[in-house]
């Protein structure tokens, strides 16, 4: 049996101290990353509620473009020999393109954004296309492939489904008229105007000078349905209008 003394006391008296020190600051530290934990989560929190709106392309689910060409356009090239004609997937003409008659091209995929107020992104369409013969010679030009760049107003082609040809130009609109946000649709019309080197490169496959650069093509009307899924926010940054741009004025001096 052990005697107690003065001495003893104090030694333990010390070491019960250094156990309740070491213990609180056992316990301090372990509060520590719990609190912090929690700061980060609320800061992540605060960073989700306060995210930016998209404003990223928006993927189209459907659509269709209608190619109508003119009652001029149709003259014109009628009486260079040329004849404008349908075109099957498998490549195969179809029945003569008259005027103010329509070719429906179905649209396979793309996307839609705004580009300072304007209707920007692309649209591929299906394999559809349309031909164009020189009845004096009996040759053919084969357009397939068909793409629309929204964003730099060129319509692209595939002339004899092996060379890309940039067919012209047509004008892009104000998301503000062409962009209905609550029906999710885009509506982008205008006229194509052939561009001076598909001119030439239509000429040269027909062996013709029926094309002139600059000249009227064809009327284009797209009705574009966006994907059900896009953020309801970016569906309303895609028809926000652009921001008016502040002039900037010259500093005025003094004595002037």
């Amino acid at each position: 049996m052990s005697s107690f003394t003065p001495a003893t006391s104090r030694a333990a008296l010390a070491r019960g101290a250094a156990v309740a020190v070491t213990g609180a600051l056992a316990l301090g530290l372990a509060a520590v990353p719990q609190a912090a934990s929690a700061a980060g989560s609320g800061d992540r929190a605060e960073t989700v509620r306060s995210a930016p709106v998209p404003k990223a392309e928006i993927a189209v689910k459907s659509g269709v473009t209608k190619i109508t060409v003119s009652a001029e356009t149709v003259a014109k090239l009628r009486a260079k020999g040329i004849l404008l004609t349908r075109l099957d997937a498998r490549g195969n003409l179809g029945a003569k393109v008259d005027a103010e008659q329509t070719i429906d091209f179905g649209v396979k995929s793309g996307a839609v954004s705004n580009v300072k107020g304007k209707v920007g992104g692309r649209l591929a369409f299906k394999t559809t296309g349309m031909a164009m013969v020189n009845l004096r010679n009996q040759r053919i030009a084969r357009l397939t492939a068909f793409q629309a760049d929204l964003t730099t107003g060129i319509m692209r082609a595939t002339l004899d489904r092996r060379t890309p040809i940039e067919l012209g130009t047509f004008s892009r609109p104000q998301v503000n008229t062409a962009v209905n946000t609550k029906a999710r649709e885009v509506n982008v019309q205008g006229g194509l105007v052939l561009g001076g080197k598909a001119a030439a490169q239509l000429n040269k496959a027909l062996r013709t000078k029926a094309f002139v650069p600059g000249a009227p093509l064809f009327d284009a009307n797209s009705r574009i349905t966006l994907d059900e899924k896009a953020d309801p926010r970016a569906i309303r940054e895609l028809g926000r209008e652009a921001a008016p741009s502040k002039a900037v004025q010259a500093p005025q001096h003094a004595g002037r």
